[in-house]
């Protein structure tokens, strides 16, 4: 009976670790999932960032004569706040001024008004000044690299538990 007991502990140790390996195995695979979307979202990202960096090189050498017209002056960050009627005399044009506000704070408006323009180059002149697409891009290429050297680590333990559960699957065997 001593054989026997001793047998079925070790069996039941065996299957113990088993358990506890396919626990860390889901374990790890729901970090790689989390780290997945965190990478993915972070390479969306990126690629929007040099999409728009792309835009703005290209626009640069298009030979639109009406799209390189100067831009007016704005007011600076020191004088009255903007309303209708002081961007009608600035900018003259709703679209003048509209293509201002998009050019100098990156803000984009659905619904396009005087009101709303004025409310936007209020809000924005007021607001920190946003980093250069060229340091957010330094940013996400280095998340990109630590998510994917996290990743990397990750795929390593998971295979070493993989070979872990085989060991002791052919030992039960």
């Amino acid at each position: 009976m001593g054989k026997l007991t001793d047998s079925l502990k070790a069996a039941t140790q065996q299957l113990s670790d088993i358990q506890d390996g396919v626990r860390q195995m889901r374990e790890i695979g729901d970090e790689m999932s989390n780290n997945t979307l965190r990478v993915a979202e972070a390479a969306l990202r990126t690629g929007y960032a040099y999409a728009k960096a792309e835009e703005d090189t290209i626009a640069e050498f298009v030979d639109d004569r009406s799209s390189q017209k100067a831009l007016p002056e704005a007011r600076s960050p020191e004088t009255q706040s903007w309303t209708p009627q002081s961007l009608k005399a600035e900018f003259g044009k709703l679209n003048v001024a509209y293509q201002y506000l998009k050019e100098t704070y990156g803000v984009k408006l659905s619904r396009r008004s005087w009101q709303a323009v004025a409310e936007a180059l209020n809000r924005a002149k007021e607001a920190p000044k946003p980093r250069s697409i060229e340091a957010r891009v330094l940013e996400l290429e280095k998340t990109v690299s630590v998510q994917t050297q996290y990743i990397s680590k990750l795929e390593q333990q998971l295979n070493s538990l993989l070979d872990r559960v085989l060991k002791l699957e052919s030992k039960e065997l």
